[in-house]
């Protein structure tokens, strides 16, 4: 691609003032363990708790009428009544989580075919359906039947999954390459486009900025790690703090070091998924 295309693509994808912050997770201290991740917020050990294996629990049955009532939660295996592993990984890591239920951003759940021809006498308002998971079960299915059905849907639940559940939660891969903020610096600097203070912050006119580091990806993109220049010079620019009223931006000298480089590694997790032979 000619120099130009590549600097005119580079430009179109400026992100605004107010989007040039840090990565909201660092995802280089994502700690693993018994089923369970946990991606901290960048400078905390607060952040969520994904769980990778889940397990299906029944509610005491209800009475609707002349029909059956019951709702069956997908659980992680870590909040079980009978597993302590949980609190002994929160314990152990000294970390705090938030609470976060991946479905229905980063997924979704259903019913499965074997549950669905097991019940479809129902009529079409108590067909059995999904409902929004509330902390830590990640979703459930609510299910009426005739009380003659009670225990093939008992056991129908004790043999196999009702509930197939698909999720994909965005992540960065824990050893991806690194920025060297300082050597960009320094070339920015020897061209006048930066300037320190006694503080060691880096500064200077924004859209100047902007020109010369989009000019020095092109001229030198291996100073940006990536083999596409514009994913690291995105990286690069999200560590200046903009200030829209002088058009200054500075980069704090707490951010001059090495600038973790996002390699797409999403967490995929599932439940019920039918096994392709």
């Amino acid at each position: 691609m000619h120099a130009s295309r590549i600097l005119t693509a580079l430009l179109a994808g400026l992100v605004s003032f107010s989007a040039l912050a840090a990565e909201q997770y660092d995802y280089s201290r994502i700690i693993q363990g018994s089923n369970m991740v946990f991606v901290p917020f960048v400078g905390s050990n607060y952040g969520p708790v994904y769980y990778t294996q889940y397990a299906q629990q029944t509610t005491p049955m209800g009475i609707s009428g002349d029909l059956r009532r019951m709702t069956v939660n997908l659980r992680p295996t870590a909040h079980l009544p009978t597993s302590a592993v949980y609190n002994s990984f929160i314990s152990a890591n000294s970390i705090s989580d938030t609470r976060v239920v991946p479905v229905p951003a980063n997924g979704s759940c259903q019913p499965t075919q074997e549950l669905k021809d097991l019940v479809s006498s129902m009529p079409a308002q108590f067909k059995p359906t999904i409902l929004t998971g509330g902390y830590p079960n990640i979703c459930a299915v609510n299910i009426y039947f005739w009380p003659h059905q009670e225990q093939a849907v008992r056991d129908l639940i004790a043999a196999r999954p009702v509930i197939i559940m698909q999720a994909s939660i965005p992540m960065c891969d824990p050893n991806g390459p690194a920025l060297n903020v300082s050597a960009i610096n320094q070339e920015l600097i020897a061209q006048g486009v930066l300037q320190t203070n006694g503080a060691g912050d880096v500064y200077g006119n924004y859209w100047n900025l902007v020109f010369e580091a989009t000019r020095l990806a092109l001229l030198n993109p291996s100073l940006f790690v990536s083999a596409d220049p514009k994913v690291g010079w995105e990286v690069y620019m999200k560590l200046f703090q903009v200030d829209s009223s002088t058009g200054i931006a500075t980069m704090p000298a707490a951010s001059q070091g090495p600038a973790y480089m996002c390699t797409p590694a999403p967490l995929n997790i599932s439940y019920g998924v039918p096994v392709v032979p």
